[in-house]
C-alpha cells in the first residue's frame, strides 16, 4: 500500500529532514491539538479546551491534556467521555515524547497523531459508535499521506 509505505519512510534518512520536520509540526499543530481541543469540548471541558487551543509548544498540550483528565474524573463525566479524555492525554504524552528533539520520531508523531484523530472521530459521535474511531484515524493517515506528498514535491 502506498500510503504506508511513504509514511513508513519517516526516520530513515530517505526523505528531505526539512521536509520531516515540516510533517512533524502539521501532525501536531493541524492533527494532534485539533483533536484534542474537539475530544475536550464534547466532553464538557471547554476551560480546558480553550487553554489547549491556545498553546503553542507541545509540552503545553501535554500539561492541558493532563489537567483535562484530572478536571474530568472530578466533573464525574461519563464513562466514555472520560475513557476518551484520558485516551488523549496518554496520546498526547506519548507524541511529546516522539516529537522532542534532539530527533523527532516523525514516524510515532505520525501514529499518535492518527490516534489522537480518531479519538476525535469518536466524540463527533458523541461516544456512541467506536467504528468512528477508525474511520477517523483512517482519514488521518490520508491526510498525513497527502501532506508528506505535497512536502516531497511527489503531488
Amino acid at each position: 500500500m502506498v500510503r504506508r509505505t511513504l509514511l513508513d519512510l519517516l526516520g530513515t534518512e530517505k526523505l528531505p529532514q526539512e521536509a520531516e520536520q515540516k510533517f512533524v509540526e502539521f501532525c501536531i499543530w493541524q492533527q494532534a491539538r485539533p483533536a484534542l481541543v474537539e475530544v475536550l469540548r464534547v466532553a464538557g471541558l471547554a476551560e480546558a479546551a480553550q487553554e489547549a487551543e491556545r498553546a503553542t509548544t507541545v509540552e503545553a498540550l501535554a500539561a492541558w491534556a493532563g489537567h483535562a483528565a484530572k478536571l474530568a474524573q472530578q466533573a464525574n463525566l461519563p464513562i466514555m467521555a472520560l475513557g476518551a479524555v484520558q485516551g488523549v492525554a496518554a496520546e498526547i504524552n506519548q507524541l511529546v515524547l516522539s516529537a522532542n528533539p534532539p530527533v523527532p520520531d516523525a514516524g510515532a508523531v505520525s501514529f499518535h497523531a492518527a490516534r489522537l484523530m480518531g479519538w476525535a472521530g469518536w466524540a463527533r459521535n458523541n461516544f456512541r459508535t467506536s467504528t468512528f474511531k477508525a474511520s477517523a484515524e483512517n482519514i488521518a493517515y490520508g491526510e498525513q499521506l497527502h501532506t508528506l506528498m505535497k512536502m516531497i514535491g511527489a503531488v
